[in-house]
């Protein structure tokens, strides 16, 4: 399996990443976690599902340093998976991103994101604003529309 992530083909690559999930294979983690770089999007894709499933918490800068350059689907990716491996870089890069995305859907999932990691964060930057305080209603109590 090791030499299945090293592969030119990208298909060989994917199925690394998948079977090394399945496995729980965590030998190559510092490999996966370097694909989020490769220039295909399924392969960073999968790499980034990886990062979470397998609970590589020492790639939480990386996914940071790539979030603004990546494309939407990538981003709601990377999102997910800070909710699931976040800690304090994360919770930081959140509050900007909050104040800053202008797209309200991944606004809407790095407020899911801020209220798993820290929701008393969240409550503060209510007071602020409302579009935000609807949107926090909306994480804690999916019914609200």
């Amino acid at each position: 399996i090791d030499n299945w992530i090293l592969s030119p083909n990208a298909s060989i690559i994917q199925l690394g990443i998948k079977t090394m999930v399945f496995y729980n294979y965590l030998n190559q983690s510092e490999e996966i976690i370097k694909l989020i770089n490769y220039q295909n999007e399924t392969i960073k894709k999968e790499a980034i599902i990886a990062i979470r499933d397998l609970y590589l918490y020492e790639a939480e800068g990386d996914l940071i340093r790539i979030f603004d350059i990546s494309g939407d689907e990538i981003k709601f990716e990377i999102l997910v998976t800070l909710k699931i491996i976040g800690k304090e870089k994360t919770i930081t890069f959140l509050k900007n991103k909050i104040n800053t995305e202008i797209n309200l859907d991944l606004k809407l999932k790095a407020v899911d994101c801020l209220n798993m990691l820290q929701k008393a964060e969240l409550d503060n930057m209510a007071f602020k604003d409302p579009e935000l305080e609807k949107m926090i209603l909306h994480v804690r109590n999916k019914y609200i529309v």
